[in-house]
């Protein structure tokens, strides 16, 4: 995770889908990525990832979203499993 080299890491759980997300350290804004479609590199490439995740993240059917701020939970000890 980007956690790693200090960028602020989230996931966001839409209906039926989830979204790793980032935050920029100088401006603060808030980076989603449609990671499904990064994966072979033939789909789309980094640009559009954030664009189609944005996207989703507008859509008015893709209400609730929920936020976890994976710092905060790793500061309480909740950890992956590997």
């Amino acid at each position: 995770m980007m956690e790693a080299v200090g960028v602020k890491s989230y996931v966001i759980f839409i209906p039926g889908h989830a979204l790793p997300a980032i935050q920029l350290p100088e401006s603060g804004d808030i980076v989603p990525i449609e990671s499904t479609g990064v994966e072979y590199g033939d789909i789309f490439g980094p640009e559009q990832a954030i664009e189609y995740a944005k996207d989703e993240l507008n859509d008015d059917e893709n209400y609730p979203q929920t936020w976890i701020d994976l710092e905060l939970w790793w500061r309480r000890g909740v950890v992956p499993p590997w």
